[in-house]
């Protein structure tokens, strides 16, 4: 990968962490882009460069996160065969990532209910996906 490249992608992972930080504290709806900015160290515009909204910001912090979550899960749910194992292995998991993530935490339990997208237009594919790991285990 190119220098370029790598910085760009620092750079976007550096935006929405922020966000995750900006989102969990003052709340997405209270939240500006500018706020965001500051917190990645960016210029305001530089965040429009990675995404067209505030809003997708926070839709793509929720597809990427889950994404990462559910590879996590796949990995921790590899090697076991016992769906009594299984169960808990799964919820040790989501409430390890819980407790070692508070803001993310906060993102997906609270901050995403503010985006009319999310609530009216948006399908969480990975949110059924990482249900749906639960539902094939019982």
């Amino acid at each position: 990968m190119a220098v370029s490249e790598t910085h760009r992608i620092e750079k976007r992972d550096r935006i929405t962490e922020a966000a995750i930080s900006v989102f969990a504290e003052k709340g997405y709806r209270s939240s500006r882009v500018s706020d965001v900015a500051r917190e990645a160290g960016v210029a305001d515009g530089t965040i429009y460069l990675y995404f067209r909204s505030k809003e997708e910001l926070l839709l793509t912090i929720f597809e990427e996160k889950m994404e990462e979550l559910l590879s996590e899960l796949s990995d921790a749910l590899s090697d076991i065969s016992c769906p009594l194992e299984q169960v808990r292995v799964y919820a040790r998991q989501h409430f390890t990532q819980l407790q070692n993530n508070p803001d993310l935490a906060q993102v997906f339990q609270i901050e995403l209910r503010q985006s009319h997208r999310f609530l009216r237009e948006y399908r969480p594919e990975k949110l059924w996906q990482y249900l749906d790991v639960f539902a094939e285990v019982i």
